[in-house]
């Protein structure tokens, strides 16, 4: 084509819409890249911007939302542009993140094909995710666009949509509809001749039958109480009484108001004056239609008859300052050509069907008030990975005696090799019955009364504690309505503090397998990154490793679902410790799988994404404690120590050695190891807590003795990132007491298992030496050396002037 012509007809088309105002224009589309690199990989990967294909849009304050169809080496399907920006053709920019918008082909965790998309009038938004044939199953995702988190995912059950063509295809268009206390999303299903509903107070999703009429796309009309829909691949234009939507019917009529001119109506929104403004497949204007009177098709705009209309050449939204955004793409000569424009359509803001709704998501502080895995505690979620995304759990409280009473109060022995001096325990919180920060009087009550929550049975199984958060984990029996809960820390002693459930009350859905459902082991790494096991619920719920960001909003960064073949979702499994094993190359995460007598190690690769379960068998394995060169492993049958090689591990060993280390007095529940090397561990039966100083064979120090706690499960402990102990003891009785306390332990640097590689401290860098820690072979660390200053080794001047370690901060790549 002359070039000449191609001017005239581009300098046609960008000025043909004068009602509209124009934003941006583009000559090709492209992301806003993280590095050049990347960019290039993308490209190697077979990505091409002349692809890149708005297909749904929304507006929510300064953002526009755009879905794109996934394509090879693409980075985001779900990208956002600002509304006003000094750039005439911007960037595209991932949203929520780059992590969960996943693009590698065997991550199901992150948003595979996002569809459409809605933003409800408490600013979060909705979309609708088509995943993958064969593979990802589809998803409704709902976002806190302030803080750019994942609220909420719901999976949608097995058999729900038609799977049987060569992609999904079936999953069209949604609408909400708020009102009283719920909100429900519509869902247009194509071909399987249904609408899907979903409800958001109640967690789940359902279908209604349409009459054999299969749906394309649907609006919402606020001033008839009417969904409007029209037919998949046809001309007709239905209409759908929601108050029989509403009443839980499980078919519904389909009422015929008219005839578009045209067929394949791919998107309808309706404006508050109930106005429906449609999109047709192939064609190059948009009509309208005000459901207030007859039906009569008018025109709304039109691009003019001179270009070639791509498949889909519109996706457009209504803002709440009743502003009509359009994107426009276009094909001239073989090329796209793509430009955003607007007008005010000077209408009331769209409003909903009914009176506002009232329900809330508790913002997905993913820790605003704590910080710790899963939401600090999870949290991830990217938001989950199919392969391997989500927490840990607790034991009943029935107890017994077996101990001597030595006084009513609770025992420091203080006097013994590495014991603390009396002062330096303070108690933070106590509770004479645990409770949870509810959203309302009336929520709580009908919790009690319907026999979801039993108040003072809450006996918390695993604690964490990072910046200014500690994180409690509770098993899911009944009358428990919370798996993963959240408290401030505070020096000072309050009363029967309230937990705020983590990462927000809808997490917390028992039965729903998109959200936590039986937390157990707890850990934060040195990134500040929650890592919490959920142990899942019986058949039905795959158990999960979730991790959540803590000093990113509480973002959920991963979930990993463990695979069959690693843990079993048919038959035992009791997920219960995780302890973390940090180094240059990558993260794992060591998980203790003891549903019986043969108890086995399962591993997760935080860089690999996958897990595996190492082949050994252990009778015995509920506490696990990581050193810089081995994994300690105590139970609660035998009495013994074992350990195995971190480098066994590491390396992927088949068969990694294990250890007799020795015999303690009793069985643990729980270990924990301080930054010095010292081992911590509770005495169940004997209602104690000992160390050991791993440095030398197996010696116990007496540390702390209460006489008045429970039998079976006295006490919960772990280190903060200050090398700190948060102390939980749980007080028998006939209702459960609780108390917590922080024992400052000193902040010497850690002796990080990055830093050593057995005897030979391979990995010393920027200036460390090896230094032998003690006479035992193979006890070796990196240490700075003397008066050194650098980027990640200090000389830290402390008591005994000893030389600071060597402190490994890893990146993860995709943190960037």
């Amino acid at each position: 084509m002359d070039l000449r012509i191609l001017i005239l007809m581009l300098s046609a088309w960008f000025a043909s819409c004068v009602d509209f105002s124009p934003v941006y224009e583009w000559h090709k589309l492209d992301f806003a890249w993280p590095s050049q690199e990347s960019r290039q990989q993308a490209v190697n990967q077979s990505f091409k911007q002349e692809q890149i294909q708005p297909r749904y849009m929304a507006a929510s304050g300064d953002k526009l939302f755009f879905s794109l169809r996934r394509q090879n080496g693409f980075p985001s399907t779900l990208v956002w542009l600002p509304t006003d920006t000094a750039s005439k053709s911007p960037n595209l920019n991932p949203f929520p993140s780059w992590q969960v918008n996943a693009s590698t082909n065997d991550i199901c965790s992150g948003i595979r094909q996002p569809k459409t998309l809605q933003v409800d009038t408490k600013g979060r938004l909705w979309a609708l995710d088509d995943g993958d044939k064969g593979s990802c199953p589809p998803k409704l995702w709902i976002f806190h666009v302030e803080n750019e988190s994942v609220a909420f995912v719901h999976q949608f059950p097995d058999g729900m949509f038609d799977t049987s063509t060569d992609h999904w295809k079936t999953m069209n268009d949604m609408v909400l509809d708020e009102y009283d206390d719920d909100i429900l999303a519509y869902i247009a299903d194509g071909r399987s001749e249904q609408l899907v509903m979903f409800s958001l107070s109640r967690f789940e999703s359902w279908s209604v039958e349409t009459g054999r009429v299969g749906l394309q796309s649907i609006a919402l009309s606020s001033n008839s109480r009417l969904l409007y829909s029209n037919e998949f691949r046809g001309t007709r234009l239905f209409s759908i009484s929601v108050d029989d939507l509403r009443s839980g019917k499980t078919s519904v009529e389909l009422n015929q108001i008219g005839d578009w001119t045209s067929r394949s109506v791919y998107s309808m929104i309706s404006d508050s004056d109930g106005v429906l403004y449609s999109a047709f497949y192939e064609k190059s204007f948009i009509h309208q239609f005000d459901s207030r009177d007859v039906f009569k098709e008018e025109s709304f705009h039109d691009e003019g008859k001179t270009l070639r209309a791509v498949g889909r050449m519109f996706s457009f939204a209504l803002d709440d300052s009743r502003n009509f955004w359009l994107m426009v793409v276009n094909e001239i000569a073989g090329q796209k050509f793509y430009k955003l424009i607007k007008t005010s359509l000077a209408t009331k803001p769209i409003s909903t069907i009914g009176s506002q709704t009232t329900i809330a998501l508790p913002e997905l502080d993913f820790c605003k008030e704590n910080s710790g895995v899963c939401k600090n505690g999870g949290v991830c979620v990217s938001l989950s990975e199919q392969e391997g995304k989500y927490l840990c759990d607790c034991a009943e409280n029935s107890f017994g005696q077996h101990c001597e009473v030595l006084q009513d109060t609770p025992v420091l022995l203080s006097e013994q090799q590495g014991a603390l001096r009396p002062g330096s325990m303070n108690t933070v919180f106590e509770w004479d019955k645990m409770d949870f920060d509810w959203p309302s009087e009336k929520t709580r009550a009908d919790a009690v009364r319907d026999g979801s929550y039993y108040p003072g049975k809450l006996p918390p199984f695993y604690l964490a504690a990072h910046g200014n958060r500690i994180f409690l984990s509770f098993s899911r029996y009944e009358g428990v309505p919370v798996t993963l809960a959240s408290l401030p820390m505070t020096n000072a002693l309050s009363v029967s503090p309230k937990l705020t459930p983590y990462p927000s009350w809808l997490m917390q859905k028992k039965g729903y397998c998109s959200v936590l459902q039986d937390i157990r082991g707890l850990a934060v790494d040195s990134l500040g990154r929650l890592w919490a096991v959920d142990n899942g619920q019986d058949e039905k719920c795959r158990p999960k490793l979730w991790i959540f960001n803590l000093g990113d909003n509480d973002r959920l960064e991963r979930v990993h679902e463990f695979p069959e073949h690693v843990v079993r979702r048919r038959g035992p499994r009791w997920l219960t410790e995780i302890v973390l094993d940090e180094s240059p190359d990558d993260t794992l995460a060591y998980i203790a799988d003891s549903p019986g007598s043969a108890a086995r190690l399962v591993v997760f690769s935080f860089n690999l994404r996958r897990s595996w379960r190492v082949p050994n068998q252990f009778k015995d394995m509920d506490a696990l404690a990581i050193s810089p060169l081995n994994l300690y492993i105590g139970g609660t049958v035998s009495n013994e120590v074992r350990s195995v090689p971190l480098k066994d591990l590491r390396t992927g060993a088949r068969y990694p050695a294990v250890m007799f280390v020795g015999n303690k007095t009793a069985p643990s529940r729980r270990m924990a190891m301080d930054r010095n090397g010292k081992l911590f561990f509770d005495l169940v039966m004997k209602k104690s807590i000992a160390t050991w100083n791993t440095n030398s064979s197996l010696a116990e120090d007496n540390f702390y003795t209460d006489v008045n706690v429970i039998d079976h499960w006295p006490f919960l402990f772990a280190f903060d990132e200050l090398n700190n102990l948060w102390m939980m003891t749980i007080i028998s009785a006939r209702q459960l007491k609780y108390k917590m306390f922080k024992v400052e332990h000193g902040t010497d640097e850690f002796l990080s298992n990055t830093d050593a590689d057995l005897e030979s401290c391979r990995l010393c860098e920027n200036d460390a030496v090896c230094v032998s820690l003690s006479e035992q072979e193979g006890h070796f660390r990196c240490e700075c050396a003397e008066n050194f200053k650098g980027h990640l080794c200090e000389t830290s001047l402390k008591q005994k002037q000893e030389p600071s370690l060597v402190r490994v901060v890893k990146v993860d790549p995709d943190d960037f």
